[in-house]
Parts: C-alpha cells; sequence; structure tokens
C-alpha cells in the first residue's frame, strides 16, 4: 500500500470521527430531516470514496472489490448515522452501500489517476459535508454580515491543501488509456 493509500484510509476515518462528533453534538438541535440529510450526504461521499478506492487496491477484479466496497459503505454509513436515529442510520448505510458500489463500477471505466481526482473531489466534498451541521442549526435566513464568506472560503482552501498535499503522496506510474469498448472474441 502506497502513502496515498494511508492518507485515504486516514483522511476517510477523519471525516466519520468529525460527523460522529457532531452529530453527538448538534442531535437535539436538528430536526428529523435534517438528520438525514446529514446521513445521507456523508454516507454517499465516503461511501463513493471507499468504492472507487478499494477498487484501486484490487484492479482487473471488480467482483471482489465491489463486494469489499458494499461492505466498507454499509459500515462508513452507518457509522456516520448512528448518532442522528434509527431512520438517519438506515438512510446513512443504504447511501454508502449505493455510492460505493457506484465508485467500484466507474473505476472500471476510468483511468487510476482519474480515480485519483475523483477521490480527491469527494473527500472535498465529505469534507465540506461536515459543515453542513452548525450551518442546519441556524435559523436565520439572512447572512449576518460579508465577513460570514470568509469562513467558509478559509475553510475550503485549507481543505484543498490538505487534498493537494496528499494528492503528493501518490507515485503511481502513468499508465496507457485503456479501451473498455474493444469486443474481445471468446471461443
Amino acid at each position: 500500500m502506497s502513502d496515498f493509500h494511508l492518507f485515504v484510509i486516514l483522511t476517510v476515518v477523519l471525516v466519520a470521527s468529525a460527523s460522529v462528533i457532531l452529530a453527538i453534538r448538534f442531535q437535539h438541535t436538528l430536526n428529523h430531516g435534517q438528520k438525514m440529510v446529514l446521513a445521507m450526504a456523508q454516507g454517499t461521499n465516503l461511501g463513493f470514496v471507499a468504492g472507487l478506492f478499494i477498487a484501486t487496491i484490487f484492479p482487473n477484479q471488480l467482483f471482489l472489490s465491489s463486494l469489499i466496497s458494499l461492505f466498507a459503505g454499509v459500515i462508513i454509513g452507518g457509522i456516520c448515522g448512528y448518532k442522528l436515529g434509527m431512520i438517519s442510520c438506515l438512510e446513512g448505510v443504504t447511501s454508502g452501500l449505493m455510492s460505493s458500489l457506484m465508485g467500484a463500477m466507474l473505476s472500471v471505466m476510468i483511468l487510476p489517476q482519474q480515480a485519483i481526482i475523483f477521490i480527491q473531489l469527494f473527500l472535498t466534498l465529505s469534507f465540506c459535508s461536515l459543515l453542513i451541521y452548525p450551518v442546519l442549526t441556524n435559523h436565520s435566513t439572512r447572512i449576518p454580515s460579508k465577513k460570514w464568506f470568509l469562513k467558509p472560503l478559509f475553510i475550503l482552501l485549507i481543505s484543498s491543501g490538505y487534498l493537494i498535499a496528499g494528492s503528493v503522496l501518490d507515485h503511481s506510474p502513468n499508465h496507457h488509456p485503456v479501451d473498455h469498448h474493444k469486443n474481445q472474441d471468446i471461443s
């Protein structure tokens, strides 16, 4: 396993842990629909990362990577939703299951470098979806001041810098494009 793989695992664990901590902190101030949205956002983003990530570990083994991805997506989605209630936990589980399978299947259609870009994109979305917790507890419909925009911008810059630093850890060689549309005659 490369340093980039360890970076992705650590990041998924940190985001899932932060999701549980934020769920514990804000569970009493969120309504039922908000809890379901949060569980779905975290389950979908982290499940997709898990599907792509596991498929990069087991290249050319779609069945095995799909099975392991399904299991990982269910676990991650359940972890992200279990402190928000039973229905939210079920929402996280089903979102993680569906998105992990989509990530594993997408990995067959794209190059390894493109999979890394998708992993980075969905890790960024996972970071950003953590910001939904405090936003949903604020019941104000207007923006308090122009300085309010600085905090999300600052967090976006920090998370982007973190993910760019993680992509430097990827030392995989550039692969040649694979033509997935070839018809192979099996005789």
